[in-house]
């Protein structure tokens, strides 16, 4: 039988309990405009024919560095909702009358046009969507959350340190209006957009709060090298290599 001497054991141990420290980490706020405050909300509508557009409302966000310094991994989102045909204590449910999610909520990239114009770019995922919640309060909003798909932590991060994304929130097929709430007062680096202003506009942000959970084992993003800058780089480390055999034979 074959035994493992005391240090390697210890080794083992500190090795496994660094892998596990490395990559077991606490769900951190990303960004939280909450403490804004409310000041009204965004009524959207679904289509009223098939084939129609909904309505919409987005709310861009950037990754701090500080709390993802290689990337987050989402975890959740938090909205600020009510229902424009429901009252207090209401359960408000979010099926439409087939059984279907009635809202969708997703993530997309930031598409940034010059100046102050920010704008949503490509959708990157969709989120998942609860069943129902309480109305509490119809003035104000009501605290509802959206868990996130399960993303692997030994890829790129979805969520990028030092870039936008876009909170992108849409009434899809329920038969009232859902709000969302926002502040209606102007912030420096807040964008939002909607249905009836789909290029953007700077300030009065949409409250809301993305959680992470920073990924100390993401891979970085994939960077495309173009394909002659490829060949030189091969071919650079080919002559390094004969270079160090020649030298050796020498």
């Amino acid at each position: 039988m074959l035994k493992i001497k005391a240090p390697l054991k210890k080794l083992s141990a500190a090795v496994a309990l660094g892998l596990f420290a490395g990559t077991a980490s606490a769900s951190v706020s990303i960004y939280d405009t909450f403490p804004f405050g409310y000041s009204g909300g965004e009524s959207l509508v679904a289509p009223f024919f098939e084939g129609g557009e909904p309505d919409w409302a987005a709310g861009r966000f950037t990754v701090d560095p500080f709390n993802c310094p290689n990337g987050c991994l989402l975890d959740s989102v938090r909205l600020s909702l009510a229902s424009g045909g429901h009252f207090s204590g209401d359960l408000v449910s979010l099926k439409d009358s087939s059984g279907n999610d009635g809202i969708s909520l997703a993530v997309y990239s930031n598409n940034f046009l010059g100046g102050d114009s920010h704008i949503p770019g490509d959708k990157l995922f969709d989120l998942s969507i609860p069943d129902s919640f309480v109305q509490l309060e119809h003035f104000g909003g009501n605290d509802v959350w959206f868990d996130a798909p399960s993303q692997d932590p030994n890829e790129a991060a979805l969520l990028q340190p030092n870039t936008a994304y876009w909170l992108f929130l849409s009434n899809e097929s329920l038969s009232f209006p859902i709000e969302w709430s926002y502040n209606g007062a102007g912030h420096d680096g807040q964008y939002y957009a909607a249905y009836w202003n789909p290029l953007g506009a700077h300030g009065s942000p949409y409250l809301f709060e993305v959680m992470g959970t920073s990924c100390t084992s993401c891979s970085a993003p994939v960077s495309h090298v173009p394909v002659p800058g490829a060949i030189w780089l091969m071919g650079t480390a080919m002559i390094g290599l004969v270079t160090s055999w020649r030298r050796k034979l020498a």
